[in-house]
This record gives C-alpha cells, sequence and structure tokens, in this order.
C-alpha cells in the first residue's frame, strides 16, 4: 500500500475539477456546468478504474466540484491520458457566464468510516485532514437540530493540536453520480445519435475573403441604389445586405463600397450611390447592425442619429444602443433577445418602412396618396442576390 507518512497511507487517488458558480439568472451557471457534466458523465465513468465519480455543490460558498475516485494502479494510465474527458469538460465550464475560478486538483481519497468493532477500538482516533459524513437528506435536519455532533468534540480536539491550523467545516450536497454498463452504454449510444443528428458546425471563414464578399455585395448595391433612386427621383433609400450578418465594422466597409465613387470605364461598375442618403440594415444571429448615411450637402435636412434613434424607439428591444455618431454617419445595434422576442431578422423588416416614414415627414421621400398606388418600400425583395 502506498503511503505518504508511516501513519497515511492510501489505495486510492482521486482527480478534483472544480469551479466557483454565480446565483445570477435563477443560477443559469450552476445548471449549465450541470449540463456540461451530463455531456462528460459516461466517458469519465467508463475510465479503467473508477470507482466512484461524485458531485459536490454548496450553496454557500458557490463550490461546483466533481471528483473521480480511481485506484493508485489505475490512475497513472488515466494521468497518461490526460485525464480524459477533463480538458473538453473544463473547456465548457470556462465558457459558461458566471463561472470562475476552474481548477484542478489530485490527491488521495479513502474511505475511513469505522465498523462498530473500530469506533469502540478507537473513538478518538483521526489521521486525515478531511472527513466527510454524508446522510440521506431526510435524516440531515435531524443531525443538523443535534448541532452535528459529535462535531463540537473532534473539532476542539484538532484545535488543541500543534501543527494543525485551518479547522473548518462545510456542507454540501454529495453524490454518486458514476454510471452503471446500461447507463453509460445508453447514454453514449444518445450521445452519438445526437452527434449524428446535430448540423455541421460552420467552420470560420476566411476575414480576407468574408471582407472581398462584403465589398463586392456593398459595391454591387450601390450600383442598384444608383439606379432606382435615379428613376424615382430619390434623394435617401433604405436596404438591407446580407453578408456582414450584424457585424458593424463589415457593415461600414459595405457602406463604404456603396459610396464609392463608380469607375465608368469598368466592365462591372461599383458604387456609385454616395450621393444618396441611406439606412442600411444587417441581420446576424446575436445582433442586427444598422447604419445611417447622410450625405453632406443633405445634413442641413436630415441628422443622421436623430433618424437612427427614432427608428430604434420603434422596436420592441429595450436593448439597442448607438454605437457611433456624427451628423452624417451614425451606428447601431440591436442584440438579439429571446426572451423578448426580439430577433435580427424578425424585427429588420418592420423598420424599413418606418426609416421611410421619418423620411416623409421630413419631406426627403416621397409620399404616394394615391389610391392605385403602394407604397415604396425597398427591402431584400427588390434586389436580386
Amino acid at each position: 500500500m502506498p503511503e505518504i507518512t508511516s501513519s497515511v497511507k492510501f489505495d486510492n487517488v482521486a482527480r478534483e475539477w472544480r469551479c466557483k458558480w454565480s446565483a445570477d439568472n435563477d443560477k443559469a451557471s450552476l445548471n449549465a456546468a450541470q449540463a456540461a457534466l451530463d455531456d462528460i458523465l459516461a466517458d469519465v465513468s467508463a475510465v479503467e478504474g473508477v470507482s466512484s465519480v461524485q458531485r459536490i455543490v454548496c450553496g454557500g460558498c458557490l463550490d461546483f466540484k466533481v471528483v473521480t475516485k480511481l485506484t493508485a494502479a489505475a490512475f497513472g494510465n488515466w494521468e497518461k491520458a490526460g485525464f480524459a474527458p477533463e480538458e473538453a469538460f473544463l473547456s465548457k465550464l470556462k465558457g459558461v457566464a458566471g463561472i470562475s475560478a476552474v481548477e484542478t486538483q489530485t490527491y488521495t481519497l479513502e474511505e475511513i468510516k469505522m465498523n462498530k468493532k473500530q469506533i469502540q477500538k478507537a473513538q478518538e482516533a483521526c489521521f486525515d485532514f478531511k472527513v466527510v459524513t454524508k446522510l440521506s437528506a431526510a435524516a440531515f435536519g435531524d443531525w443538523e437540530k443535534a448541532g452535528f455532533a459529535p462535531e463540537e468534540a473532534f473539532l476542539s480536539k484538532l484545535k488543541g493540536v500543534a501543527g494543525i491550523s485551518a479547522v473548518e467545516t462545510q456542507t454540501y450536497t454529495l453524490e454518486e453520480i458514476k454510471m452503471n454498463k446500461k447507463q453509460i452504454q445508453k447514454a453514449q449510444e444518445a450521445k452519438e445519435k445526437k452527434k449524428a443528428e446535430a448540423p455541421e458546425e460552420k467552420k470560420a471563414e476566411d476575414p480576407a475573403k468574408k471582407l472581398k464578399k462584403v465589398i463586392k455585395e456593398g459595391g454591387k448595391r450601390g450600383v442598384e441604389i444608383e439606379g432606382a433612386a435615379d428613376m424615382g427621383g430619390l434623394q435617401f433609400f433604405c436596404t438591407s445586405v446580407d453578408e456582414p450578418e450584424g457585424d458593424i465594422e463589415l457593415l461600414k466597409k459595405s457602406v463604404e463600397a456603396m459610396n464609392e465613387k463608380s469607375d465608368p470605364t469598368e466592365e462591372e461598375r461599383k458604387g456609385g450611390s454616395g450621393h444618396i442618403g441611406k439606412m442600411v440594415f444587417s441581420a446576424g444571429g446575436e445582433q442586427l447592425a444598422i447604419v445611417a448615411y447622410v450625405p453632406e450637402d443633405k445634413i442641413d435636412k436630415c441628422d443622421s442619429k436623430e433618424w437612427l434613434e427614432t427608428v430604434l424607439k420603434t422596436t420592441p428591444s429595450k436593448d439597442w444602443k448607438v454605437v457611433e455618431s456624427t451628423k452624417g454617419f451614425s451606428v447601431a445595434v440591436v442584440p438579439t433577445d429571446a426572451d423578448n422576442g426580439v430577433f435580427p431578422l424578425k424585427i429588420k423588416e418592420p423598420l424599413i418602412p418606418e426609416a421611410n416614414n421619418f423620411l416623409r415627414k421630413l419631406g426627403l421621400f416621397p409620399d404616394h396618396d394615391d389610391d392605385d398606388s403602394d407604397e415604396m418600400v425597398f427591402g431584400d425583395d427588390d434586389f436580386p442576390s
């Protein structure tokens, strides 16, 4: 049997994964930590030599711990394998909002509860740094009322020993969560099924290639805006683009491409709409990005920030914000808020007519009152992709 000292011997070694969780948002981070654990529980339970996998949760100090116990003989092999699935689990924890102090620790872990004969023989003996007594939740209340006897006597003795320090107590939940073979097989099959059914993750696009697409789309849209504006006698125009996908900087590049001076000698014309005021929308998964542009010769008639804020006030979102503004160029975002039904694609189209309505009040956009004429509103469907 391995030993640390002649009186501290061990047969088992444990690996602890721990973090701190937050009580914010109805303990959302604790739920997320449990979900991350559920995802790897079958894998850790299947590690050769594992005798127990325990979860510790403390509502006072906000600890979340997972302790995997193996025989000392088997621990070395798991260590060589990088304690898999440790890396995947810790990575998920680090990505959860409200989770902090993600750490690991290796220590010996021995069951030291005495049987009746041992209790009778050595009632006051203790050779460990930590003693954990586990009860059913139903029985715990009665023990608590009894002052956790014989806790007081035990701690008093510890405090009187030379060399002993930091004598503390802690109460937490302690569950044996190691899966049996059938549970492991079932969980692994479910995991494989979920993996097979899940759509392939979209690989991150090369930034240079993405920018090229954004500029190409913006340049093409600029030509289309110029043509539509000239045909309809418009000073302002409202539309949306796809390629920026809600990214503010890419949307600004798109608008720059729309406004770039067109070269009539080029085989494929680009831009050419810098003399036309515009509000441009781009929806992404996380937010709706909006740019309001007013040419210099029209700034005295329309303030870009006022235009943008007036439109934003019609959204159901309370979290929109203008992130950049001058009289001629303003930028805003509306973040996705699933709880309140705010989705970029859903709110984008209704904002285009609101942008036009603001211009109408200033006399900067045609007001069609004829019964046989539809309101002129431009969106994604007005231009080919």
